[in-house]
């Protein structure tokens, strides 16, 4: 697959996001509750992506899909907090398209969400290395269910509460098209421990440690919001 000659770079999905440059970002959090509202880039020099992203997270029941490591387990975790609750962290290596892993510490430079029929309802691009962008998944209207994704050094980062887990499994194949086994993104779903029930996603929310939230989506009692996606691209 061909390289991009502008830097290295990763993706991630989740519901479906598009971009609006971070540094040139002039207005507060976004929030739309009823109808998705159209967004576009804030200038022209946005980047555009001509290959698919390497990490998904796909709406309705939460799953994640990520270039990673072969045969990586799903299973590791370690212990920490989210919204003061007991919780797992579970980290996975940033591999590109072409199935190299990260040569350096990862940022989440792009970001697109994009609705049931292919159309872009936001987008963010960020150039700044040193600011730390997380999508966070709820679970509910109070928002008491959160699952979030960032990154770490060279790897992104799921966390989740303590009583849920990831569960991976050969026979659920990902979305992606890549005929090549070395570079398909490997499928997670979100679940309950102990019954091992699937979630449904009730809303997504982007943010920012400098800037704070940048946008917020409510996709539950709205026709075609199940099948958002949230689509991420890493650069070093």
């Amino acid at each position: 697959m061909k390289k991009t000659s502008r830097r290295n770079f990763g993706k991630q999905l989740t519901a479906a996001m598009a971009a609006l440059p971070l540094a040139n970002l002039a207005t507060n959090v976004s929030s739309n509750d009823s109808e998705p509202q159209k967004t576009s880039a804030v200038n022209n020099n946005r980047n555009e992506h001509d290959t698919p992203p390497p990490v998904l997270i796909g709406s309705g029941s939460l799953l994640f899909e990520a270039r990673t490591e072969a045969n990586h387990d799903w299973t590791t975790t370690t212990p920490t907090t989210l919204g003061g609750k007991a919780a797992r962290s579970h980290a996975f290596p940033a591999y590109d398209n072409a199935g190299a892993v990260a040569t350096g510490d990862i940022h989440i430079a792009h970001i697109k969400i994009v609705d049931g029929s292919g159309e872009i309802i936001y987008r963010l691009d960020n150039d700044d290395k040193q600011d730390i962008i997380t999508i966070t998944a709820y679970m509910d209207g109070g928002k008491s269910e959160l699952a979030t994704l960032t990154t770490n050094q060279r790897s992104f980062v799921i966390t989740f509460l303590a009583d849920k887990k990831l569960e991976n499994k050969a026979t659920d194949p990902s979305m992606d098209t890549d005929d090549d086994p070395k570079t398909k993104r490997q499928r997670a779903r979100y679940k309950d421990s102990g019954g091992g029930a699937e979630k449904e996603i009730y809303g997504i929310e982007v943010s920012s440690v400098k800037l704070g939230p940048l946008y917020s989506l409510k996709l539950q009692g709205h026709k075609g919001r199940k099948e958002l996606r949230v689509m991420s691209w890493w650069e070093v």
